[in-house]
């Protein structure tokens, strides 16, 4: 989009440039066999001082309004791309928070499952410890029943030697169950202890990581605050780079319908003018060229019948080692021989020949007599026609047409074509190369102070 304007502003400043330079305009408008004339006394039209002022001082108006919006769009792009991280790395924070509030129920929920299990060793433990206890108790309850009041007591009860024995072993039997009993009591008592401390400190570990989620929760409550805030900045930003962007736009349609308008005025203001000087230079033109035809006709025919046609007007062109190549009037130069801005690719480049300007359908006559080498069409001569001379060559470019062909003999001043715009062309002219043993050498010198250029 930003190419785009740029664009926009460059076709606008080079309007703005033909807008304050008419010349331009004239040369479009007339056709380029009058451009030769206009410094015969025809001029154009000039626009009022106060008129341009008035148009340039709009235009800066507009453009200046248009660069500040340009300006204010990449300061807001700049904050907008400075928003977008801010967004993005709120989003990985969330993402994270999320990550870590569900790491924390993961845990929170075994830390549930941990105590639920202490709480069934526990009670499953204290049942035992119960059942201990209540066996021990009943043993005891037993016993005093009994009424033998101690061991010792049970022992002199004794009927007889063996019943003392036997009542010894048994004694000792439960002597060693009651031991028994002792030990699985306590050691239940201590399983229960311990499930006891460490259903505690679960439970420490619970509310710790409770608390840690409630943490999380508010960071991530912070951060979502933080995250439509950002997204509400960003849609306001985008709304007005929308406003500033057809603003813009308007501007630039207004800035170029406003160009286009007065264009138009300018160029109907103009035209009335310049129709009446185009026929002038139309008719003098036709009349220039139908007199060359004519002595040309005349000079071809006395040619056809053996005779020496009289030379053709301004001798100095016609009679040197090299014949001209168009008719004498048609002797002004457009571009010269050597280093120059190629019109087409706009990069400084070698031109091997000459330019002469003229109408198409013009004739063009061969520089020196000998023999038609190429005829034929090149991407950028167009249409073109080369003559080897001896050692030496002449190529006629940008041709409309051709009335000879490879192998044809001609004569020095024989027409062999007629002027055009073929190939790579800004208007119909005559492109005019000379070869002296291959080298390509600057055609001008052939007629000295006898050339206009431009």
């Amino acid at each position: 989009m930003q190419n785009k304007r740029r664009i926009i502003v460059i076709i606008i400043a080079i309007l703005l440039a033909l807008i304050m330079i008419l010349a331009p305009l004239l040369s479009v408008i007339i056709p380029e066999s009058s451009a030769s004339m206009l410094s015969d006394g025809i001029a154009p039209a000039r626009t009022t001082t106060p008129e341009i002022d008035e148009m340039r001082n709009n235009r800066e108006r507009i453009l200046a309004e248009a660069a500040q919006l340009e300006q204010d769009i990449q300061r807001m792009q700049g904050m907008q791309r400075d928003t977008l991280r801010e967004i993005d790395a709120l989003n990985r924070q969330i993402v994270l928070i999320h990550e870590e509030i569900e790491a924390l129920r993961n845990l929170i929920n075994a830390f549930n499952d941990e105590i639920y299990q202490r709480l069934i060793e526990i009670d499953e433990a204290v049942a035992q410890e119960e059942r201990i206890f209540q066996q021990y108790k009943e043993r005891i309850r037993a016993m005093e029943e009994m009424g033998s009041g101690s061991f010792l007591g049970v022992l002199l009860g004794a009927g007889s030697l063996s019943d003392m024995l036997s009542v010894q072993r048994d004694l000792r039997s439960l002597i060693e169950f009651d031991n028994r009993m002792m030990e699985d009591l306590a050691a239940v008592t201590q399983i229960v202890i311990d499930n006891k401390e460490m259903l505690s400190a679960t439970q420490d570990d619970l509310r710790e990581a409770r608390d840690a989620q409630h943490e999380m929760q508010d960071r991530l409550e912070a951060q979502s605050d933080i995250l439509e805030a950002r997204m509400q900045e960003l849609n306001n930003a985008e709304a007005q780079m929308q406003n500033d962007h057809y603003r813009v736009v308007q501007m630039e349609q207004e800035l170029a319908d406003e160009i286009e308008r007065e264009l138009a005025e300018l160029a109907a203001r103009e035209a009335a003018r310049i129709a009446e000087e185009r026929r002038r230079i139309e008719e003098e033109r036709l009349r220039r060229e139908e007199e060359a035809r004519r002595l040309e006709a005349e000079r071809q025919q006395q040619i056809a019948q053996g005779q020496n046609p009289p030379p053709i007007p301004d001798n100095a062109l016609t009679a040197g080692r090299f014949h001209f190549p168009l008719p004498a009037y048609r002797n002004v130069v457009s571009s010269r021989f050597g280093q120059r801005i190629h019109p087409i690719t706009r990069r400084q480049s070698f031109h091997g020949g000459i330019d002469f300007p003229a109408s198409r359908g013009t004739p063009v006559f061969a520089a020196e007599s000998g023999t038609v080498t190429h005829a034929q069409w090149n991407n950028a001569y167009g249409w073109f026609i080369t003559i080897r001379h001896g050692n030496d060559s002449t190529m006629y470019a940008h041709l409309h047409s051709m009335a000879v062909r490879v192998g044809d003999t001609v004569s020095r001043g024989q027409t062999i074509g007629t002027v055009g715009s073929t190939g790579w062309s800004t208007g119909p002219h005559l492109h005019f190369e000379i070869r002296i043993n291959g080298t390509r050498v600057d055609p001008a010198q052939f007629w000295p102070g006898q050339l206009r250029f431009r």
